[in-house]
């Protein structure tokens, strides 16, 4: 686990794709869709791991943007920096006969998720991609 934000999530949606899965695993047995019971079995422990799987997900590209589902899953709510932004800076570089430092502008494309986030930095006369997890 990487901090205990990835821990509140993970321990949430554990607890509510188990309680699904039991539901599933019910509503397959009642509705008499399976009548082998041999798939029964793997249903039972497949459909759990298939749930957390999709809820991850989901709250991996989706649900980390809606504030209400933050604060009760104990989550922070992250601010959503996705799309093309205008950027200005200055170069770390001192021109070694004048002392001064260039200015710079140029756009950074933004890429984000819960769980990670990629920013396309393009300026007149450089590029560079940064990926952080």
């Amino acid at each position: 686990m990487k901090s205990g934000r990835e821990a509140h999530l993970y321990h949430w949606l554990a607890a509510l794709s188990s309680a699904l899965g039991w539901l599933f695993h019910g509503w397959l047995s009642h509705s008499k869709l399976l009548d082998n019971s041999s798939v029964l079995p793997f249903a039972e422990v497949a459909s759990p791991a298939a749930i957390f799987a999709l809820l991850l997900l989901f709250f991996d590209h989706f649900g980390w943007k809606i504030g209400c589902l933050c604060r009760i899953l104990h989550v922070p709510h992250l601010p959503d920096l996705n799309g093309e932004w205008k950027v200005k800076g200055i170069s770390s570089y001192e021109d070694p006969q004048t002392g001064k430092r260039r200015e710079w502008e140029g756009k950074a494309i933004i890429h984000q998720q819960w769980s990670k986030l990629s920013i396309f930095l393009k300026t007149e006369h450089s590029s560079s991609i940064s990926q952080v997890a």
